[in-house]
């Protein structure tokens, strides 16, 4: 043997000693790491030694053993993937066959698989993936053929199983990856993925059905699938993907998802060639469109992922693929209608096409004039403008934004925007900035990025286009004439890139403008916030030069530059961010703090704002006391701070001759010195400091100062050192101080009602506010100690050390103090934060004495436990906070297990009584809700998950106990780890479906006792006999059975999220069953839910024939399993309308498997029906029956009723006919008859006369019985008011679903019920089922209103619900006008005056919501077609205006439906409310310009606000004038200060009024001469300049600027009424050219312009102002 043979020898092993016997531990990861770097132990010589392979073997086999381990680290598995990996890709790139065939890669390899698929949610992604690599290589080169086909297809078939939830829901998303890896890397070609799927379905047993998922159909020729591949192969590839890609409803599962099918038909598009269809037979389309149509059909929710998970990867497959989807879903209609329904799923999933097709390329926006027939030209779609600018105003928020997504982006950011497209934003991004929705918003903020990036690219390449072609011009202007001709069409080429850079530039000149507009003082949130965050956003992008590098995105820092600039931050801006800073909103606060230190240091005006904000905000917070008083405060000191610690504070300090004294130290000496100051006066008279000397506000500004990124790095030398040394523990001291001060308030077992003994009457000082000035003083005291422990330096150098260990070891000890004691819920919270964070930095301090204060403080938590036992609250305040506290310091979890065995005992603890029964101490309450706290917190599950089981046995024992408190901490506990264990719950309606995808399916294999707990609870109160030793014997029986009822909910909960226990499956349904003979109701309703989805993997008929073809034990037995039927029967009846509407379909095997359903429910439901129901005299069972076959006629109805042929509803149709004919005979008059005297003596025979009533009603709505339902609906009425309810209640809901006749006929008797009924809830429900009906099918009207003879005969009913459905169907009495045959204009007019006054008072801002949504629903019933050439149609479009304006979303977009209905002249897209309003405003002004009605409105609007009380009646007096308030008057109102502590919320808090003034003075502008009432016009020339006169004073005399006087919203609103009105004034003066004059206003005008200037008025006056001095002639 030469030398390099022995060089190859495999080398000794004896460094592996562990693999000469079995090994039952993990191997190392140290190990781990080793072995997968070495390769000695694979033999590389010619023949391998069968001893080297048996240790190969042994290796793999330890080595996957530790990788399997479910308590391993992530780094761990790691390393044991990756030793697999290499040595498995070793084994089979060596050429000897006794190797790499009798290796254990044919053994192990599904034991690699199985790891992947069990253990990827517990791993990084970066070795799986390695591990799928591993297993694909392995299929195709270390495995002999037929092996490697084995294993595949039966890891193939268990992906499918996983996906088609026949597994946990942990193993999907590995189980999706695994596909796509496969399918990408053609391991499995896609006809060999078919077929393998349909032996899987086949090989399933036949009596599952999947619930909801489309069944892929069965081949008849098994032995051969490929024979018959072509006649299945659409809907099996459909069926497939389907039930792939639901779950995209899942946000974390969607990439998977979403890639899988992307891959899939990626590559069924490149094996088309082999002979795989890639098209559906029928459309010739691809197939994905069948499966992207149905299932954003069935769940429109799953778009938003469709957009980015799926969607780009299927339309980048075939660009004339993506144009004929797009065809096919209605592009074509789109473009010549503009209009497409918003919540057609159809549309929202085209309009998501066009806005991922412009993202990549394939769509472009085109010009106005597109014609239709180029749309699908050149290989992209070109979309013209028009039909953009009318989605963005189209009612729906997605459609708005993805049609702002196509304007805006592109492929290229370089890309220069049309002139169209910029005049649309200009037109359309004030009306999107108003948007309700937060989620919206954040969608438009985020395009507004994408449209700021690409308007900088597009701006510096016109900028370097047009130097270019300039350039270029000046070269051909020096030579030959020849190319001086070259060089004028250059010049026309240069022009039109100079154009468009000009129009860029005005465009972004008119956003920054528009968002500082946004920020006036009375504009909506919603305005303020996105106005701010786009202004944020514009900013950082470098648009003006004036922001500091550092401030800027990253984006902009580097490369990304704007070749223009615009200058945003002006006086006016910073004045207008600062005003800003005393917002009631938080984040509005917060945001334009954002934008105040983005501004450089070197700003002039921003010192000179600092000098004048401060001291007005801190003046209004001394007065007010308010929150947001105090928060604006802090946010000016800690911008002040910033200054001053600046290089730039000297620079200025010497410009304007100051000296520099006011460092950084200085200001918080003052804030403490002021605290200081307070508190003396607190701890002297809390009285008077609650009503003149609020503290929250200085420990918030010293909080925010000491918050600052990086404040303590900066402190300066030791001499600074020391001096903030003092200040930290003179703050300590204040906290200390105000703890004394504030503990007898917020300590008091009702702090709310906590009054003061030396309270002074004068001072008018209530509980509210000293329990607010107690809570808000502990909590900003309580965060600034947070701060200061959390981020103040300690350490063993005192000398550059704030904090000492005392000082720690204080704030601990006073912390813990108040936790113990607080009763207030909020203050407590907070507390329990800064405890929390005084205890980690104990526990990672490295001085002795603080590392072990936590141990200390949990030892003293317990003794309060025991000591405390006597005085408790439901959730033991703050106790559970101590606990919590000090166990989340804790690092390795050791001290969380002693605590929670610690807790258990104290919980279990027997109940000790007082001798004389008054005083009863429970500790064993604080131990529970400790144990609750420490299970719901995630940071302890790694810790707290062993204790669970004993956990839940506790929590099922308190059940058992006597004491109120303590079986209600036990329940509390049993939800905490329910939630804990199956995942946090559905809120309170707890009704599951099915199975709870996503509780891990392995739950009953990590809580082996999980199983034997349930088992005890449903099936004997063997569980509940350890409550004996917990809590002493149990001497109430009674008490003992109800205490076993309120265990058995939280079992049947468990069962229905988790499932049945495996091995257990049968026994625990044998104990659902039994409880659902239950004698609690709610036991027997909550046990049929379970039945119903423990069964839902079975076939409907075998769940029926389970409950009912089994002997009834008792009646309770019978009504349980009957609710259980009803929901069986209401989830396949759902299933069958869901087909019936197009959302699923049913292929032939489908409908075949519903008729057979049909006839076995059939046959059941009779079989009960001779055997029981005729002999049961139990209204409940009786009434349970009749609900079943009620859901069946309401199923019928909604199928098309009896006329429908079609099959299935066909046969639903007949089983219906069958039941109903065997149940019943003889007329409805005999029957009514019958059944009430068969049920008279019954207590509940109300129950079973509505179910009754209900069914007979709806045979005669399904039987077209028109006479026969109006006779019973009166002989009802007369004789059962209750079932009479009932059965309206039932047709109002169905009507959509009844035949016209009927509808006609249900219609006419419920106005005949209306008006002479006898009871008051009768004529309520048939006034409010009429409206209802009238609604849907409003052509009702005449029929059902005629009797009436006129609107006065509409009855006014006895309550505001029946009174709503009164002024709904006024609506419909007027549009009648017509038909009921008045030809008396008067008396329309009359009517319609009444009307609107009616709707006017109803749509008040005080009115409710149900009243002021009835009013705009009577506008909606007004067909205006007939009446709006009356001038009187003109008070119901003002009123149709004011619901625009109603600050409930509901409203305004009904109130928008109602305007598109009443402007609409040709077929256009719904409006939104704010372009319905716009459009409403243009048809005023164009069509009632001549309308002295509409001058005096729009006066009235302008400049008078709401009446005062002493002169209401005089306004209401006389409404052809309008009553102008004296200015001085108006003033004096505005100007009064609130300063009470609690304002009062506006009732409107959309509405802006100052952009209502502007409107309504756009109005009078445009009224003619005619319409202008003399003697109005006279009033209002002098009280506009009086007015002014008013303001000119004030602005002479005052120095405004930040938070002055014109910064208070009624200041500015009224301010704005004079400046307008001095507007409309000097208008008409120039188009009348008589009676009045304009100069002197106008002189007024610019004198105010002037004088403004000079003492910095409020911005928006002074520009409102210049532009109306610079139009004006």
């Amino acid at each position: 043997m030469d030398a390099q043979d022995i060089s190859h020898v495999p080398q000794p092993v004896e460094m592996y000693t562990w693999l000469d016997k079995e090994y039952e531990h993990e191997v190392s990861e140290q190990e781990l790491l080793q072995i997968s770097k070495d390769f000695s132990i694979i033999p590389t010589r010619a023949k391998a030694d069968e001893h080297i392979a048996q240790q190969l073997s042994r290796v793999l086999k330890v080595i996957l053993k530790t990788a399997a381990s479910a308590h391993i680290s992530q780094s761990h598995r790691a390393a044991a993937s990756n030793a697999l990996c290499r040595y498995l890709e070793k084994c089979s790139s060596y050429p000897d066959q006794s190797i790499n065939k009798s290796s254990p890669i044919k053994r192990q390899w599904m034991d690699l698989f199985n790891i992947y698929v069990a253990q990827s949610v517990n791993s990084k992604s970066k070795p799986m993936k390695q591990v799928l690599a591993t297993l694909s290589a392995a299929l195709r080169r270390g495995l002999d053929p037929a092996d490697a086909l084995l294993l595949r297809d039966r890891a193939i078939s268990r992906l499918i199983g996983i996906v088609w939830s026949k597994e946990a829901y942990s193993r999907v998303k590995p189980a999706l990856q695994a596909l796509a890896f496969f399918v990408a890397k053609r391991v499995i070609l896609i006809q060999d993925l078919m077929i393998i799927f349909h032996s899987w379905f086949e090989g399933r047993t036949s009596d599952q059905e999947d619930n909801g998922v489309l069944q892929a159909p069965k081949f008849e020729d098994a032995e051969n699938p490929r024979a018959v591949f072509n006649q299945f192969w659409d809907t099996s590839v459909v069926t497939f993907i389907l039930n792939s890609l639901r779950w995209l409803s899942h946000h974390d599962l969607a990439p998977a998802a979403g890639q899988f099918a992307s891959i899939f038909f990626q590559e069924l598009h490149e094996q088309a060639s082999g002979g795989l269809k890639y098209r559906h037979s029928s459309t010739q389309l691809p197939l994905w469109v069948e499966v992207v149509q149905q299932n954003v059909l069935h769940d429109s929710n799953v778009l938003e992922n469709y957009k980015y998970h799926v969607l780009p990867t299927l339309f980048r497959l075939n660009a004339s693929d993506f144009q004929a989807f797009l065809k096919y879903l209605g592009l074509r209609d789109l473009c010549a209608k503009s209009s497409l329904s918003a919540l057609n799923p159809s549309a929202m999933l085209l309009y998501a096409s066009l806005q991922v097709g412009k993202a990549l390329g394939m769509v472009r926006e085109e010009g106005p004039q597109l014609e239709h027939d180029k749309l699908l030209e050149a290989g992209f779609i070109a979309l013209p403008n028009t039909v953009l600018d009318k989605l963005l105003i189209d009612p729906y928020a997605a459609t708005r934004c993805s049609a702002l997504s196509i304007l805006t982006t592109s492929t290229s950011n370089t890309k220069p925007f049309s002139a169209d497209v910029l005049s649309i934003l200009e037109l359309r991004l004030p009306q999107l900035h108003a948007e309700s929705d937060a989620r919206f918003r954040n969608e438009i903020l985020s395009t507004e990025q994408q449209l700021i990036d690409r308007l900088r690219g597009a701006s510096s390449h016109l900028t370097r286009e047009s130097a270019r072609q300039e350039a270029f011009i000046n070269r051909k202007k020096q030579s030959g004439p020849t190319e001086k001709d070259n060089a004028s069409d250059s010049a026309e080429m240069s022009i039109d890139v100079s154009r468009s850079l000009d129009r860029h530039i005005n465009f972004l000149n008119w956003y920054a403008k528009f968002l500082v507009s946004e920020l006036r003082p009375t504009a909506s949130y919603q305005r303020h916030i996105c106005a701010l965050k786009a202004l944020g956003v514009l900013l950082r992008s470098g648009l003006d030069d004036q922001v500091d590098t550092k401030n800027l995105s990253r984006p902009a820092q580097g490369d990304a530059k704007w070749s223009i600039h615009v200058r945003v931050y002006d006086a006016y801006f910073v004045r207008t961010l600062s005003d800003l800073l005393l917002n009631p909103f938080d984040d509005v606060r917060d945001s334009a703090a954002i934008l105040l230190k983005v501004i450089p240091a070197t700003y002039t005006y921003l010192w000179q704002v600092r000098d004048r904000f401060l001291g007005r905000a801190q003046s209004m917070y001394q007065r007010s006391g308010r929150a947001d008083h105090a928060d604006g405060v802090a946010r000016g000191f800690e911008i002040l701070y910033s200054l001053q610690i600046t290089n730039h504070a000297e620079a200025y300090s010497a410009t304007v001759g100051m000296e520099h004294v006011n460092t950084g130290p200085i200001i918080v000496e003052k804030l403490v010195l002021g605290l200081e100051e307070n508190l003396v006066i607190a701890s002297r008279n809390l009285t008077l400091a609650v009503s003149a000397a609020p503290i929250h506000g200085e420990f918030a500004s010293v909080r925010s100062i000491f918050d600052r990124a990086g404040f303590y790095s900066t402190l300066g030398t030791v001499p600074m050192i020391s001096l903030w040394r003092s200040l930290h523990q003179r703050l300590i001291r204040c906290c200390e101080t105000l703890w004394e001060r504030v503990r007898y308030v917020l300590c008091n077992d009702s702090p709310e009602g906590f009054l003061l003994e030396d309270a002074e009457p004068e001072m008018s000082v209530g509980t509210k506010d000293i329990l607010s000035w107690a809570w808000r003083a502990l909590k900003e005291a309580s965060i600034l100690l947070r701060v200061i422990v959390a981020k103040a330096t300690h350490g063993s150098d005192n000398k550059t050390s704030i904090l000492k260990s005392t000082d720690i070891q204080v704030i601990g000890s006073l912390t813990f103090k108040q936790l113990t004691q607080l009763r207030h819920r909020g203050a407590f919270s907070v507390v329990s934060s800064t405890f929390a964070a005084c205890c980690h930095r104990c526990s990672n301090s490295k001085d002795a004495g603080l590392a072990q204060l936590p141990a200390l403080w949990y030892r003293e938590t317990l003794l309060r436990i025991q000591d405390q036992g006597a005085s408790f609250t439901r959730r033991s305040a703050g106790i559970p906070s101590l606990v919590m506290g000090v166990l989340l310091s804790d690092n390795d979890g050791h001290f969380v297990k002693i605590a929670i065995s610690e807790l258990q005992k104290e919980a279990c603890r027997p109940v000790k009584k007082s001798k004389s029964n008054e005083e009863i101490e429970l500790p064993q309450v604080h131990a529970l809700n400790c144990l609750k706290a420490i299970f719901t917190n995630t940071k302890l599950a790694e810790y707290s998950d062993s204790s669970m089981s004993e956990a839940l046995r506790l929590a099922i024992a308190c059940f058992g106990s006597d004491e109120w408190a303590i079986r209600n901490c036990g329940m509390m506990l049993l939800q905490a780890l329910i939630d804990r264990l199956c995942g946090v719950g559905r809120g309170e309606d707890k009704t599951y479906k099915t199975i709870d995808v996503q509780v891990p399916g392995s739950l009953y294999e990590s809580y082996p006792e999980l199983t034997g707990l349930l088992l005890e609870v449903l099936g004997t109160s063997k569980s509940l006999k350890p409550a004996a030793k917990f809590f002493g014997k149990n001497k109430d029986e009674e008490r003992g059975a109800s205490t076993r009822i309120e265990a058995v909910f939280p079992a049947l909960e468990i069962v229905q999220r988790a499932g049945l226990p495996p091995g257990h499956a049968e026994e625990v349904t044998k104990l659902v069953l039994r409880h659902l003979g239950s004698r609690a109701w709610q036991i027997r309703v909550t046990a049929a839910r379970t039945l119903s989805v423990i069964l839902s993997g079975q076939p409907c008929t075998y769940r029926m024939s389970l409950l009912l073809d089994e002997p009834w034990a008792s009646t309770n037995t019978r009504h349980g399993k009957l609710l259980c039927t009803k929901i069986i029967m209401r989830e396949f009846l759902e299933s069958l309308r869901a087909s019936s509407s197009g959302k699923t379909c049913l292929d032939e095997f489908g409908k075949l498997s519903v008729l057979k359903d049909l006839r076995e429910v059939t046959g059941l439901l009779q079989h009960w029906y001779h055997n029981v129901f005729v002999h049961d005299n139990c209204p409940y069972t009786k009434s349970a029956f009749l609900d079943i076959i009620k859901e069946l006629a309401i199923a019928t109805l909604q199928n098309g009723g009896l006329s429908n042929k079609c099959s299935p509803q066909r046969a639903l149709r007949e089983t219906w006919l069958s039941l109903y004919d065997m149940m019943n005979g003889g007329s409805c008059s005999q029957r009514l008859g019958e059944h009430y005297r068969t049920s008279s003596r019954w207590a509940s025979a109300p129950l079973f006369r509505r179910a009754n009533a209900c069914l007979t009603s709806l045979k005669y709505c399904l039987e077209y019985s028109n006479e026969d339902i109006g006779v019973y609906l009166t002989t009802l009425i007369c004789r059962d008011s209750d079932s009479a309810c009932g059965v309206m209640d039932m047709l109002g809901s169905l009507i959509d679903c009844v035949a016209e006749p009927s509808s006609k006929l249900v219609a006419t008797t419920f106005a005949d019920v209306m008006e002479k009924g006898t009871s008051a809830n009768v004529r309520t429900t048939a006034a409010t089922n009429l409206a209802n009906l009238l609604e849907h099918k409003p052509h009702l009207a005449a029929a059902s209103l005629l009797h009436l003879k006129e609107h006065s005969a509409i009855p006014l009913l006895e309550n505001p619900l029946a009174n709503n459905a009164h002024l709904r169907l006024r609506g419909f009495a007027l549009t009648l006008e017509p038909v009921l045959g008045s030809a008396n204009t008067k008396e329309t007019a009359r009517n319609v005056s009444t009307l609107s006054l009616m709707l006017k008072l109803a749509g008040d801002d005080k009115k409710d919501f149900p009243t002021r949504y009835a009013a705009v629903q009577s506008l909606h019933a007004v067909k205006p077609d007939a009446l709006k050439l009356d001038p009187s149609f003109l008070s119901l479009l003002l009123i149709l205006y004011n619901t625009l304006l109603d600050d409930d979303e509901d409203v305004r977009n009904k109130g928008a439906e109602v305007a598109s209905t009443w402007l609409r002249k040709e077929e256009t897209l719904f409006l939104t409310p704010i372009a319905a309003r716009a459009a409403l405003l243009e048809v005023l002004a164009c069509q009632y310009a001549d309308s002295r009605e509409l001058c005096l409105e729009a006066l009235r609007r302008l400049a008078a606000p709401q009446p005062f009380a002493s002169e209401a009646g005089k306004v209401l007096a006389n409404r052809a004038t309008v009553y102008l308030h004296p200015a001085e008057l108006l003033f004096e109102t505005a100007m009064e200060e609130d300063t009470s502590l609690f304002v009062e919320e506006k009732q409107n808090l959309f509405v802006d009024e100052a952009e209502e003034v502007e409107s309504w003075s756009y109005i009078l502008r445009r009224c003619c001469c005619s319409a202008r009432v003399d003697d109005v016009r006279v009033k209002f020339e002098p009280w506009t300049r009086k007015g002014l006169s008013i303001i000119l004073e004030n602005v002479k005399t005052k120095v405004d600027g930040p938070l002055g006087w014109t910064s208070k919203p009624e200041i500015f609103l009224l301010g704005m009424r004079f400046i307008l009105g001095a507007d409309v004034i000097m208008h008409w003066a120039a188009s009348d050219r008589i009676g009045i004059s304009g100069w002197s206003i106008r002189t007024t005008l610019e004198e105010i312009a002037s004088h403004g200037r000079r003492n910095a008025m409020n911005g928006f006056w002074q520009r409102r102002l210049d532009s109306i001095l610079n139009t004006s002639v």
